[in-house]
């Protein structure tokens, strides 16, 4: 969620910084909530594993243009995942 394009989407969309929230959180929008399934990794690991998580967003689009905002905030938040997926992992 540290991807600044995304960042600004939100903000301009919603004048409100994106909030990454856990269980203990009030939930409270804009915000994403990230949930890791099956999965350990700590610090003390030295090796790259894979992870598998869930991406939940909740965002305060209202109004006549809200089917249009949301489809430009996924046509965003795709780009960031891939761009991060190339980071993490440079041959797929």
């Amino acid at each position: 969620m540290n991807d600044q394009y995304l960042q600004d989407f939100v903000f301009n969309a919603t004048g409100k910084h994106l909030a990454i929230i856990n269980a203990g959180a009030q939930i409270t929008s804009p915000s994403v909530t990230v949930s890791f399934l099956g999965s350990e990794v700590t610090n003390s690991d030295n090796i790259m594993q894979s992870a598998r998580y869930n991406v939940a967003f909740s965002l305060p689009f209202w109004g006549d243009d809200a089917l249009l905002v949301l489809h430009d905030f996924l046509d965003v938040a795709m780009l960031a995942f891939f761009e991060h997926e190339l980071r993490v992992n440079p041959n797929p």
